[in-house]
């Protein structure tokens, strides 16, 4: 299993070298410049439209490095880059982002729809969600299915980003709702259409405090 695993990793690293996304240097995703270089975002629940009570992220999209890890992960099939976000996430967590957590909250990935999923072999928001969990000590829940299959937010306007995704969440068929609060994870926001939507099945199954946390927020 380890030799398969040796295997694995060398045929990725001749398919996907590594360089940093923000400079290009090679044999590393970030450098160590390019990741002291990077900003953080405060550790705090950025007021949101209702459903939600709040949403937050360790990054803004607009660096390079942060928009490199992201597309590397979503559409390069690069798994490998989770660890570099666990790291980065433990740093923000370990500078106050862990207080604003409840600390009875479970986290909700939010669902890939069955052909994406199929695509790409894995959930980026589950993974997240899972490291996420680790460093938290709180439970990864699915406690959502997708109902139907959306188009790309990339590049749509506000209007039609919310329109994209209304509707396309509901409750999975399996789901106990038992009070606690919610926090659903992702790995980016911009207009926090998807955590809206994810959202509204929640709170008419009687969620009463849903949050929503990305690993980076487009400003």
């Amino acid at each position: 299993m380890l030799n398969r695993e040796r295997v694995t990793h060398w045929l990725f690293d001749r398919l996907f070298p590594l360089f940093c996304f923000g400079c290009e240097k090679e044999g590393c995703w970030v450098c160590s410049a390019c990741e002291d270089a990077l900003l953080f975002l405060p550790p705090v629940w950025q007021e949101v439209s209702a459903p939600l009570r709040g949403s937050a992220a360790v990054f803004s999209y607009d660096q390079p490095v942060v928009r490199g890890i992201v597309t590397a992960l979503k559409y390069r099939h690069a798994e490998r880059v989770v660890p570099v976000m666990n790291d980065f996430i433990a740093r923000w967590l370990s500078d106050g982002g862990r207080d604003i957590f409840p600390p009875d909250g479970i986290l909700v990935p939010v669902p890939l729809h069955r052909r994406r999923y199929v695509e790409r072999g894995f959930n980026q928001a589950e993974l997240l969600a899972i490291a996420l969990g680790h460093l938290l000590g709180q439970p990864v829940v699915r406690l959502l299915k997708r109902t139907r299959a959306t188009l790309h937010q990339t590049r749509q306007t506000r209007l039609l980003r919310w329109q994209n995704v209304d509707g396309a969440f509901a409750v999975a068929d399996d789901a106990v709702i038992d009070g606690r609060p919610v926090i659903l994870v992702d790995d980016v926001t911009t207009t926090g259409a998807t955590f809206a939507a994810c959202a509204r099945p929640l709170t008419a199954a009687g969620v009463q405090k849903i949050y929503g946390f990305a690993f980076a927020r487009e400003l």
